[in-house]
């Protein structure tokens, strides 16, 4: 199997679509393991538009490919911590999802170390993430990459999201 790896550029239309899929397959298991906020109708595209002016500026969009197919992405961003813990420059590892029939051959490993590199550029002085509560591959995934747990995020549903 021959496996590249890229970071996308708003030019690159064709991998785009393929991880708007992808995109869709991430909220899917994620709803499996426990997220509690689907993605909206749509919301892959919206996703997509969101982040492409910002790309290789304030973030990065990493593609793992196996022959002409996109089978893994993984996108980070830029934020700055608020004023009373130093403001500094923070890495946010938001995404990072391999197809299930691709996991297992480093090719999330490879993908986070992509972003991670490009966060180091940056000059970021940490990198931070959330992964979905019940998804045990994920939270063995990061603590074998050095991440340690941080904080337990809480939801209330207050209405039901697709009234």
């Amino acid at each position: 199997m021959s496996l590249s790896f890229k970071q996308l550029a708003p030019s690159d239309v064709r991998e785009m679509e393929e991880v708007k899929h992808l995109f869709e397959q991430m909220y899917l298991h994620f709803s499996r393991h426990g997220l509690l906020m689907p993605l909206a109708p749509g919301g892959a595209t919206l996703w997509m538009e969101s982040v492409k002016p910002a790309l290789n500026r304030i973030s990065c969009l990493a593609v793992g490919v196996s022959g002409n197919k996109v089978v893994g992405f993984a996108f980070a961003s830029i934020r700055f911590s608020e004023d009373h813990i130093g403001k500094n420059k923070t890495g946010n590892i938001q995404y990072l999802f391999v197809m299930p029939e691709f996991q297992k051959k480093g090719i999330g490993k490879k993908l986070a170390e992509e972003l991670e590199t490009w966060l180091k550029l940056k000059e970021v002085s940490s990198i931070e993430l959330h992964a979905v509560i019940h998804n045990e591959q994920a939270l063995r995934f990061w603590n074998k990459h050095g991440y340690v747990r941080e904080a337990i995020q809480f939801r209330k549903m207050i209405k039901n999201v697709q009234e």
